[in-house]
């Protein structure tokens, strides 16, 4: 797991998260490696806890060092540490947890970037702040490259739309806007996501109450005509906490390649734009309290270090020796 920390000065835009989630594309199996193994999955996630909000990202061991490449790309002044898996289960004793998917088909726009006022951050982060000891608050977002199904679905939508308009004898009043939505969407690359909050407090109310303030600050996403994130429901919190745990995403997906139908999917899927809308980085324009901001760079240790000068000292212990080199 790599905890990722800014400066609180940065003033790096929504549009680099953008390009962090497109590079990330790239992460998937050929169609062989699939059958046998299970697809990568990277997840992004914000924490809460009473000494402060810390952004993570977990992604399998085969491809850590390539992602932490490419979010630097997006991010160069980000400062990345590796650290052991956050623990959220280590107070409270009441968990509410809930998973958020599309209302809409996946091929249905959300409301991205670009169209809000202010930064979408800010609500979800001023949503999990100033909590007391005993509670957590954690937002996980995992990510796993998407096929076409989707895409040629809205394709095939808005085609079959603009040919009933285009029929002389049936009078059809269309939305051009969102049939333009819709093309826009399904233009760029797109994820399966699951985005799931997960609360722990010292009692129900409490749990609960931080939830629905979270639902509330994702409200702001929606498309009112269109596509809005609503609460997966038919789903245990057992199971949404061992689907938190790890990070699973399970796809399921009838689609009728000839036709261009698709019968039925259970996963969202956001393109890159909606993504970045949903979760980015914080920058200097996040003014809620308690984020833990990156307050000191590390340096690289010099090249030019003499290599006269060095005494070799040995720390003795009851079962073993522990050298370090001391320079004087």
């Amino acid at each position: 797991m790599e905890e990722k920390k800014l400066p609180p000065d940065n003033e790096i835009e929504v549009k680099a998260a953008e390009h962090m989630f497109s590079n990330l594309m790239g992460f998937q199996k050929s169609f062989l490696q699939s059958i046998f193994t299970e697809p990568f999955r990277i997840s992004f996630e914000i924490v809460s806890k009473a000494d402060g909000i810390a952004f993570y990202v977990v992604a399998p061991n085969e491809i850590a060092t390539v992602v932490e490449k490419q979010i630097n790309g997006a991010y160069p002044t980000a400062e990345i540490d590796i650290i052991n898996p956050h623990e959220i289960w280590d107070r409270g004793s009441y968990t509410q947890a809930v998973e958020l998917k599309l209302r809409g088909p996946s091929y249905y726009p959300l409301k991205i970037y670009e169209d809000l006022k202010n930064d979408s951050l800010s609500s979800i982060t001023s949503a999990m702040s100033k909590l007391s000891d005993d509670e957590v608050i954690a937002v996980q977002y995992v990510i796993q490259p998407a096929g076409d199904n989707w895409r040629l679905a809205g394709r095939r939508f808005c085609a079959s739309v603009r040919q009933r308009a285009a029929n002389p004898e049936k009078k059809v009043n269309i939305d051009t806007s969102f049939l333009e939505g819709i093309e826009k969407k399904t233009a760029l690359p797109g994820f399966y996501t699951k985005i799931r909050i997960v609360s722990v407090a010292k009692d129900k109310f409490t749990a609960q109450t931080n939830i629905q303030n979270m639902l509330s600050a994702f409200e702001q996403f929606t498309n009112m005509n269109y596509n809005k994130l609503v609460k997966k429901t038919m789903i245990s919190t057992k199971t949404l906490i061992k689907n938190f745990i790890y990070r699973k995403v399970k796809v399921k997906d009838l689609y009728i390649p000839i036709a261009g139908i698709q019968l039925y999917s259970d996963t969202s899927v956001m393109n890159i734009e909606e993504l970045a809308t949903v979760f980015h980085f914080p920058n200097k324009n996040i003014e809620t309290p308690n984020i833990i901001w990156l307050t000191a760079r590390k340096s690289s240790a010099p090249t030019n270090i003499p290599t006269t000068g060095l005494y070799r000292v040995i720390f003795i212990s009851s079962d073993k020796q522990v050298p370090v080199n001391l320079s004087f």
